[in-house]
């Protein structure tokens, strides 16, 4: 899908830069893709 293939571009460039990229979403797929998923709950980032 066109989802998985931007999820694929967003890590690999990442990955090769050294970069972190931040995505906001609802979707389970899209955080399970995730290195590291951060949940916000009643006004605090906790870690998933």
């Amino acid at each position: 899908t066109v989802t998985d293939e931007v999820i694929h571009l967003l890590q690999h460039a990442a990955h090769q830069i050294g970069k972190c990229v931040i995505v906001v979403t609802h979707s389970k797929r899209v955080a399970d893709s995730a290195d590291v998923v951060l949940r916000l709950r009643n006004k605090k980032l906790t870690r998933a």
